[in-house]
């Protein structure tokens, strides 16, 4: 099920944030900042597998994991950078959401709109 957690920001070029909305449970507050890796290198770890294949709740807005999905190949159109609540930590994580759509997959897949996190800070 999905959260009512989140926050979605508008990243222009040259990584200027033009718009910002912010749902947050209220125990977080700003304990440090984390570097960032760039697109590029976010794109290369998406290639070697090391995103997470999340879909969009057109109802609730929320991502959540899929697991009855088969594919083999798509085609990445978007990029942004967003945030995952880490219930644990009670923090906020970066990551780069990746948009595209199904290019070979079974019959449920083939032009499904997918979503992929990459995890953005840098190791």
């Amino acid at each position: 099920a999905g959260t009512d957690l989140g926050v979605s920001a508008v990243v222009e070029s040259g990584g200027i944030i033009s718009s910002i909305a912010v749902a947050l449970a209220p125990t977080l507050q700003k304990t440090g900042s984390v570097a960032l890796i760039n697109t590029s290198e976010a794109a290369d770890a998406l290639k070697a597998g090391k995103g997470s294949f999340v879909s969009i709740d057109k109802s609730s807005g929320s991502f959540e994991p899929i697991l009855d999905i088969s594919f083999s190949a798509a085609t990445m159109t978007g990029v942004s950078l967003g945030f995952v609540f880490v219930p644990g930590a009670q923090m906020l994580s970066p990551v780069y959401v990746f948009s595209g759509t199904v290019t070979r997959g079974n019959a449920e897949a083939q032009g499904a709109a997918i979503v992929y996190f990459v995890p953005a800070a840098k190791p």
